[in-house]
């Protein structure tokens, strides 16, 4: 029996191989396997086109589905537990599909559950497994629908007035959990719609917030922008997870989450990501676990059966380009069954029309008589046919060919002698040392040069005539081009052929040139690719060597990459709040002249949405030291490294995540001589920005009646000196706060209260004043508190108030914040930010990084204390010191102020302090047309959002800045006087002082008064001091120092013989809480639990009706003791 007849005869015995190909007389019935979950986790994952199924230990990656369409927005996919069948809802054409995973039949089918002609438009799918039914989100009845596993029988779940996102269920505690796109927020209820309750308020969901039940730790988990966060079931213990996007790139979105075990893994959409990271449930931990084609639209962990499927399994059949042209014999008689990859540069498929006897690297080659079957076909058995010098079908065999959706993959069996099977079409490489024309057979031969020659590209100059432009001399102008650079060994006999080559694409051929005839060909000009690519794209040339012009061309010699453009020296960095980093561009190409016009811009554009503030700060991330928005390059320095100076701006709040911005560089109208820049893409550089704000949480230097004052690093000290203080001082600025204090009166000897408060921003001043005269032993308070501003750049501060509570933000963040009650002002709260590091200095002491209350007692003169006596006296304003006093009519500082900012004092303990110069804001918004001005009048590294703010009476008197271009601002625009009922002014009374301020005999009494003791002080103090700090949520962001506030409260009753000052007491207590809660960025966003309001909100009306229940509790206790009763 010949080789024939025996390959004839084997086909039509049953065998099972080794493959699990179970071959009858007709064909391969199943060449796949099922298998159990053994080697997990497993993953499904859908992208724009697909579903997978991907093995997370060895990242093999199996394609169940290719979808017919592409979907745009966010897919949802879940799966049968029993049933071998997944479902995913098509959002873009409304639908929802499933497909049949792991079957033998009907794989890779795809079947409508709800078509495009129904009337629903669903959103989301879960499968519940249990009772065999599917519920789906649905945006056009605003509902959650549930029907059999076919799609019939839909009955109407939930009702709702706002669109309802994505939808999961626990199905063995009979509870579904939804996001309700109107509030924001995941609701819960059972499978059948009853007892739904609001688990989680999250301003940062949006309709494509991925919900995750993690069953295992009893956690949700929910994408929000570009984070993901989680809480246990009932809404508790939130935790914010930063996965790989938060440093590497920007506020992307989180596309998908899934959970197995410690690690979470997710998807963002991030350019074009197609990657899943895995990461610790921490967040740590991370890295990129496997990729698939498209954006990842979903995934979920996925504990069903799996399919051994050959597109990820085979035998590799490689370098198989002979087996479409080569004449040299091959056989196939060798090949061990089984399924084969082809690897070929001449394609994978086999030819459908005979090749020809002898050719396919065989003498009879095997041709398939038929078509290449379609992804969707799954295992298609065919019939192959023997080609020979008989017939072109002298005999045919049954083979199995799957599209692995890019590639084809083959089940074989041997082949008789002689014969073997054709892939690809096409000619066969020339060996190596080998080369031809086109480097393929035929024609391959040795006969070249062999010579080692290196070639690059050069970008120069080169002279050109000028182009007429206006405004230009038209001297002599010159344009950029590329040069292919290398030397000839041949002393001019050899051959050449030059290619050009830009982003891979072969855009220029010269051939058969001898090296004195190349000029024109080793110059690419700007002609022969603009408009059909863009600056900052690769270049190469390459050449091809001849013995002589026509003889044979050896093999592509290649110049290395020449990148051509702008490129900075990195794409990421990193900076943190208040300080800088510079990034460096190099331009690899000079800049050309048209006559004069030798220089042009390239501008920065950073998109960002509508302005807005928090806190009184604009948002935004960074600023830009420089005139303008961009860099600009020269003929003359174009080789020079460009540097931005790019600042962590300063945005006064405690960030909860790090902040990002990308930095995009573009050009505007460019004149002829620059236009190879035009439409230049440049790749976004991110700047990633590191809160430093969160170093001063819970820092605050607070001075309140009579007085007690705790300094930034949270020394307690009291001090009962009158006159004026310097509170806080920064020589950066110059940024100063003094404090006036007088006599408290009401009997108390020895006490002082604050009455005036100054605040110095630069050439700036504000005054607000409520005494008279200052006394050791008598008060003498205004009838009406006087505020006086002298505003000489709009920059230089902002003033808010609200009836009697101030808040004043400085340039750099620093927050000066006080009240007036009882005619004096009760508290004066400075919030330090990062500027004052290390630099700011007075009775408020010195904030270091970390809390270090050692050097809080520093003089005014350097050096350190331990006596607060010493201490503050070295920071009183005395008579002689006439350049520093703020409070007298016409301070000295604004006599020699001049219309140019005081240049800034260097402070050799704060290197990352900016020194005086331009910062430009560059953001624009995407619905706003390209502007390359930006916003360049900042001069420090953050903005205030606006002009003052006001709603009180106060008399407001105007002092004059020096020069006249300054201009006088108003506390208070529509308050400019204070009327009697005669209409007369109220009077302007300078300060002045009484002869005893300097008496230093009188001191406050030493023991309890009016039946006070110190047993009941403690006790009414505690009482009241308890009652304002009840709500214990507040805890978690604020750390009050209630032990201490007790202690000065007990102290003031015994000074004073009543509670005259614990509400001075309490203010401060709601004062410093405040301060730190509106610095704390989560409250912005972060839901009550009945979702009603913003925690912030929350909390500032709570401690609003707090103040007043214990003012008038505490003027009860008053009345009590006045009356005689305990």
């Amino acid at each position: 029996m010949n080789g024939i007849q025996i390959f004839l005869a084997f086909q039509f015995c049953f065998l099972t191989s080794v493959n699990g190909c179970c071959w009858t007389d007709d064909a391969c019935y199943s060449c796949l396997r099922v298998y159990p979950d053994t080697s997990g986790p497993n993953l499904l994952v859908a992208d724009l086109k697909r579903i997978y199924v991907m093995n997370l230990n060895d990242t093999k990656i199996t394609m169940i589905v290719v979808m017919v369409k592409e979907q745009r927005n966010f897919p949802q996919i879940d799966y049968h537990r029993t049933r071998s069948l997944i479902y995913w809802a098509d959002s873009t054409y409304a639908t929802i599909h499933r497909t049949c995973y792991p079957c033998d039949s009907n794989e890779r089918q795809i079947e409508d559950i709800l078509p495009k002609s129904s009337k629903y438009r669903p959103h989301s799918v879960a499968v519940d497994s249990e009772h065999d039914h599917i519920y789906w989100s649905e945006r056009n009845y605003k509902a959650v629908f549930r029907s059999e596993l076919d799609g019939t029988n839909e009955v109407e779940i939930i009702n709702s007035s706002a669109e309802i996102g994505y939808i999961t269920l626990d199905v063995n505690n009979d509870w579904m959990y939804y996001m309700d796109n109107e509030n924001g927020t995941i609701n819960r209820c059972t499978l059948n719609g009853k007892n739904r309750t609001t688990i989680i308020s999250d301003a940062d969901m949006t309709m494509d917030t991925r919900i995750l039940l993690d069953l295992v730790s009893k956690r949700i988990y929910w994408t929000a922008g570009d984070m993901i966060r989680s809480t246990s079931f009932d809404g508790s213990d939130l935790k914010e997870i930063k996965g790989p996007w938060s440093y590497m790139y920007s506020s992307y979105l989180v596309t998908s989450i899934a959970v197995h075990g410690d690690y979470l893994y997710s998807s963002t959409d991030w350019r074009e990501s197609n990657n899943v990271y895995r990461l610790k449930e921490n967040g740590t931990s991370h890295n990129d676990k496997a990729r698939v084609q498209y954006i990842i639209r979903d995934m979920q962990i996925y504990h069903g059966s799996i399919m051994k499927d050959p597109c990820v399994e085979y035998t590799k059949l490689e370098r198989s380009e002979k087996r479409s042209t080569s004449e040299d014999p091959i056989s196939d008689d060798i090949l061990e069954e089984g399924w084969y990859r082809v690897y070929s540069d001449n394609g994978d498929a086999m030819p459908t029309a005979p090749p020809g006897t002898t050719y396919c690297g065989t003498t009879n080659p095997f041709w398939l008589n038929g078509t290449m079957p379609e992804f969707a076909e799954g295992n298609m058995t065919v019939e192959v046919c023997m080609q020979t010098t008989l017939s072109v079908c002298e005999e045919s065999v049954n083979i199995v060919i799957r599209n692995c959706d890019g590639y084809f993959v083959y089940y074989l069996r041997p082949t008789p002698a002689n014969s073997s099977y054709c892939f690809g079409s096409g000619p066969e490489k020339c060996p190596d040392g080998m080369s031809s024309e086109t480097g393929y057979d035929p024609g391959c031969s040795s006969n070249f040069p062999t010579d080692s020659v290196s070639v690059k590209v050069k970008a120069m100059l080169t002279e050109v005539e000028t182009v007429p432009e206006s405004n230009y001399d038209q001297t002599p102008s010159s344009i950029p081009i590329f040069k292919c650079e290398f030397e000839d060994h041949s002393n001019g006999t050899y051959g050449y052929d030059v290619y050009w080559l830009i982003s891979g694409d072969v855009i220029k051929i010269n051939k058969h040139l001898l090296f004195e005839d190349i000029t024109d060909s080793i110059g690419l000009n700007a002609t022969e690719w603009h408009g059909k690519y863009k600056m900052n794209m690769e270049v190469k040339c390459a050449i091809r060597m001849r013995n002589s012009k026509q003889s044979t061309p050896g093999p592509y010699l290649y110049s290395p990459i020449f990148k051509a453009g702008l490129y900075p020296d990195s794409y990421s960095f990193t900076v943190n709040e208040g300080e800088s980093i510079n990034i460096t561009f190099t331009s690899s190409v000079p800049v050309g002249c048209n006559g004069s016009n030798c220089d042009f811009n390239f501008y920065i554009r950073q998109w960002a949405g509508a302005s807005s503030c928090t806190n009184g700060i604009v948002n935004r991330d960074i600023l830009i030291k420089a005139e303008f928005c961009g860099i600009n390059l020269r003929n003359s320095t174009w080789m020079e490294k460009k540097t931005l100076q790019v600042y962590g701006y300063n945005d006064g709040l405690y960030n909860t995540n790090n902040r990002f911005a990308d930095i995009n560089l573009y050009t505007s109208s460019v004149s002829k001589s620059h236009a190879i820049w035009e439409d230049v893409y440049i790749e976004p550089i991110r700047v990633t920005v590191k809160d430093k704000d969160i170093v001063l949480i819970n820092r605050l230097c607070q001075s309140y009646n009579d007085p007690h004052f705790r300094t930034f690093d949270g020394k307690h000290y009291d001090y009962m000196g009158v006159g004026e203080f310097v509170l806080y001082k920064n020589d950066i600025g110059p940024y100063i706060v003094h404090a006036l204090f007088t006599s408290c009166g009401f009997g108390i000897p020895g006490a002082s209260c604050l009455c005036g408060i100054a605040i110095r921003s630069k050439c700036s001043l504000f005054v607000l004043r409520t005494c008279e005269k200052i006394s050791r032993r008598e008060k003498h308070l205004l009838q009406q508190p006087v505020v006086s501003l002298t505003s000489c750049d709009k920059n230089d501060m902002t003033v808010i108030h609200t009836n009697d509570d101030y808040k004043i933000i400085l340039p750099i963040a620093t927050e000066i914040r006080f009240s007036i009650a009882r005619r004096f002002i009760s508290v004066i709260s400075i919030k330090p930010s990062v500027v004052d590091i290390n630099t700011a200095k007075g009775l408020c002491g010195v904030p270091s990084t970390t809390p270090d209350p050692s050097d809080d007692f520093t003089l005014r003169g350097n050096g350190q204390v331990t006596d607060e006596q010493i201490f503050a006296d070295s920071w009183k304003i005395t008579a002689g010191m006439i350049e520093e006093q703020l409070f007298v009519t016409e301070p000295d500082f604004l006599k020699t102020c001049n219309d140019s900012h005081a240049p800034i004092v260097p402070v050799d303990n704060n290197a990352n302090i900016p020194n005086l110069g331009t910062f430009c804001a560059c953001e624009q918004q995407h619905d706003r047309s390209l502007s390359p001005n930006g916003h360049c009048n900042l001069t420090q590294i953050n903005e205030q959002c606006s002009e003052s703010q006001s709603s009180s009476s106060a008399y407001v008197h105007y002092t004059r800045c020096p020069q006249s271009q300054r201009r006088r601002r108003a506390v208070d625009s529509s308050n400019k006087k204070i009327l009697s009922d005669n209409d007369d002014f109220v009077d302007f009374h300078p300060l002045t002082y009484s002869n005893d301020v300097n008496d230093t005999h009188t001191e406050p009494p030493q023991t309890f008064r009016n039946g006070w003791t110190s047993e009941r002080a403690y006790n009414i103090c505690t009482h009241n001091i308890s009652e304002a700090l009840q709500n214990d949520m507040y805890k978690v962001y604020v750390d009050v120092p209630d032990e201490k506030f007790i202690e000065a409260c007990v102290k003031d009753i015994e000074i004073a013989g009543d509670t005259t000052f614990l509400t001075d007491t309490i203010h401060t207590i709601a004062t410093s809480v405040m301060t730190e809660l509106v610095k704390t960025e989560n409250l912005y966003t972060k839901k009550s639990s009945d979702g009603s309001q913003t925690l912030l909100e929350y909390f500032s009306i709570h401690y609003a009706k707090t103040t007043v229940v214990i003012m008038g509790f505490v003027n009860q206790v008053k009345r009590s003791i006045a009356s005689g009763r305990k």
